[in-house]
């Protein structure tokens, strides 16, 4: 298990104001495969041991889309929901003032989780996740 989700390193040496999905994957999303793999703890039905599949099985799609294991009032909310960083359910997971901001309040996506287990990324690379999204979330 991680002591600490994510690479600050990557993030620091950015020189992009929007930070790209491959230094977001290379810092943040990577790490997810701890837990979120075929072979990880947690296999919710994204693969995040390869980064173009699990933006592929992320973006503008919602959970039951995805083929992912979400509570039932999460299913048809997008997990990363493009320029609306506060409806998308990869944010709520790892940013605490996102995780309660969804139309339907029965959904909460698994921040709890996340937290109990330490392994949300840092705050500078929450706020990157939330820019990235807000921007459009593009593969790059």
């Amino acid at each position: 298990m991680n002591t600490h989700c994510g690479s600050e390193e990557t993030i620091d040496n950015a020189t992009s104001t929007t930070t790209s999905y491959t230094t977001l994957y290379d810092s943040v999303f990577k790490y997810c495969a701890d837990c979120h793999s075929p072979d990880g703890a947690e296999d919710i039905g994204i693969d995040f041991s390869q980064m173009q599949a699990s933006y592929d099985a992320m973006y503008n799609k919602s959970a039951s889309e995805s083929g992912v294991t979400a509570p039932s009032d999460c299913q048809s909310l997008k997990l990363i929901n493009p320029g609306q960083a506060q409806k998308s359910v990869v944010a709520g997971g790892i940013v605490a003032s996102y995780s309660g901001n969804f139309d339907d309040d029965s959904c909460v996506p698994s921040l709890s989780i996340h937290e109990s287990e330490n392994a949300l990324p840092s705050t500078s690379l929450q706020e990157s996740v939330v820019n990235w999204i807000n921007a459009g979330a593009s593969y790059d």
